[in-house]
């Protein structure tokens, strides 16, 4: 969240990478991307302590 490691749309796009191709998927939605980086930062923001790949994986189920 503080820009330590890297900035956080950096993060969230690669993390979107990752997912997406380990489901199989091979098209790229940069505005599905940009919606669910959205989404995993205001949802890390309200919930700080929680892993980021379990809130990621929260932002995923329930933008399908």
């Amino acid at each position: 969240m503080h820009f330590h490691i890297a900035k956080p749309d950096d993060i969230g796009l690669w993390l979107s990478g990752y997912y997406n191709g380990k489901m199989g998927h091979t098209l790229l939605d940069t505005e599905r991307m940009k919606s669910r980086v959205k989404e995993l930062k205001r949802t890390c923001a309200k919930h700080p302590n929680d892993p980021v790949m379990k809130v990621l994986e929260g932002v995923l189920e329930t933008k399908r």
